[in-house]
C-alpha cells in the first residue's frame, strides 16, 4: 500500500514518534485552515483510523488486517507501552501510522480516557483534512472492522448530508483463558447478553464531523446495516488483556466506580481493589474471569451467535475502485522545486 506519509530525516537515523506539541506545530506549518472543506472528489473514499492503545494483544495482527482490507493510514497514540514503538517503525508500518506517545499517570484513568481519547480525535481530524482523506474511524485496539460490501457502496449509499456512519458492534465470545491471536481464534460473536458498550462506533466525514464523544461524531449520522458492516469487539477477550486493563483502572475510587455503567466493568476494578495479589498464581482473578466472562455467553441460543472467521490479511474493501482507476491513469508529472518543499511540512513517525 503507497504510504501517505512521509519521514523526512536523515536515513541514517530511527524515525521517532512524535510529541504532541510537535504534531501540533506540524499542523499549523501545513498552513491547512481549521474549517476547511473536502469533498469525496477530493480523496476518494479513503478511511483512516485513529486510537488509542496500551498493551495491546496482537497489535501486529490487527495492522496488518486493517492494511490489507484498505485502511490508508492509522493515526496512533502510544501510552505506556514503549515496546510497540519498534513495532510501528518497522519497515512494514513505517509510512502506514502516524505516532505519537506518552505516559498516563492519571489515579482515575477509566474517566481520564476520554479526555485522551477527545485530544487523539480532534488532532486525527486536522490530520486528515491536511492530507485530504475523507473518512475517520475511530476504533479500540481490541476492535476490528469488518466489511461485507465495499467501503465505497456504504459511503456512497448513505443520506445526503450525513456527516458521520454509525456501524454496529458485536462482541467476540472467548471460549478460554489465553490465545495466540484471540483475532482468529474466536469465531462466535453476539449482539445478545453483552459486557460492555452496544451503541456502536463511527467513521466520520472529515469535512464536517466533530468529535462527540468516542462513540460518535457530530452532525447527522447513518446507522449501517450489521449485514453490511460491522466493527468487532474482542473486549477482554484473554486473561492477560483483562488484567492488564483493570489492574490499571484499580486506582478509580468507590463513587466513580458506581457510575460505570457495566456491571462486569465495575466488578472487575473491586476484585483488584479487595485482592491486590488474586492469591498464588493469580489463582482468584483466573477464576472471576472464567466465571464472568468465559462461562457468561454458555447460555446464548444458537440464533443469538454469529459465526465468522477473520483472515489476517482479508480482500481489500476500501477505495479499490478508485485505486484500480488511478493506477490505470497516466503518471503525473514530477513535482516542481516548490511543491517538494510543501511536502516536508507532511506528518510521520
Amino acid at each position: 500500500m503507497k504510504a501517505l506519509w512521509r519521514c523526512f530525516a536523515s536515513t541514517s537515523k530511527k524515525c521517532q514518534p512524535r510529541t504532541d506539541d510537535a504534531v501540533t506545530e506540524a499542523i499549523t506549518e501545513a498552513a491547512e485552515p481549521s474549517d476547511a472543506r473536502l469533498s469525496d472528489d477530493d480523496g476518494g473514499t479513503r478511511l483512516a483510523i485513529t486510537l488509542m492503545t496500551r498493551k495491546p494483544h496482537r497489535f501486529d495482527w490487527w495492522l496488518r488486517y486493517h492494511k490489507s482490507l484498505g485502511v490508508c493510514h492509522v493515526f496512533i497514540h502510544v501510552e505506556d507501552t514503549p515496546e510497540l514503538l519498534e513495532l510501528l517503525d518497522s519497515d512494514e508500518f513505517r509510512g502506514f501510522v502516524t505516532v505519537t506517545s506518552g505516559e498516563d499517570a492519571s489515579p482515575d484513568n477509566y474517566y481520564t480516557l476520554q479526555q485522551r481519547q477527545e485530544a487523539q480525535v480532534r488532532r486525527s481530524l486536522k490530520l486528515c483534512r491536511v492530507q485530504r482523506i475523507p473518512w475517520l474511524l475511530h476504533i479500540d485496539d481490541d476492535e476490528i472492522l469488518h466489511l461485507d460490501v465495499p467501503f465505497s457502496a456504504i459511503a456512497h449509499h448513505a443520506p445526503e448530508g450525513v456527516s458521520s456512519l454509525v456501524f454496529i458492534n458485536l462482541e467476540a465470545v472467548p471460549h478460554r483463558l489465553g490465545s495466540h491471536c484471540a483475532f482468529e481464534d474466536i469465531t462466535t460473536f453476539t449482539l445478545h447478553k453483552m459486557l460492555a458498550y452496544r451503541n456502536g462506533k463511527a467513521a466520520g466525514r472529515t469535512s464536517l464531523a466533530r468529535w462527540q464523544g468516542p462513540h460518535r461524531f457530530s452532525g447527522e449520522s447513518h446507522i449501517v446495516s450489521v449485514e453490511d458492516a460491522c466493527v468487532l469487539h474482542f473486549e477482554s477477550c484473554t486473561y492477560e488483556v483483562w488484567r492488564n486493563k483493570f489492574l490499571k483502572h484499580r486506582h478509580t475510587d468507590e463513587l466513580a466506580t458506581r457510575d460505570i455503567p457495566f456491571a462486569f466493568y465495575r466488578d472487575s476494578i473491586s476484585l483488584f481493589q479487595s485482592d491486590p495479589t488474586g492469591g498464588p498464581a493469580e489463582a482468584r482473578w483466573a477464576d472471576f474471569y472464567l466465571k464472568r466472562k468465559v462461562a457468561h455467553y454458555r447460555s446464548l441460543h444458537t440464533w443469538q451467535r454469529r459465526r465468522l472467521r477473520l483472515e489476517p490479511e482479508p480482500p481489500q474493501m476500501i477505495d479499490a475502485a478508485e485505486r484500480r482507476e488511478r493506477e490505470r491513469a497516466p503518471p503525473a508529472a514530477a513535482p516542481c522545486a516548490d511543491e517538494r518543499r510543501d511536502a516536508r511540512h507532511d506528518i510521520s513517525l
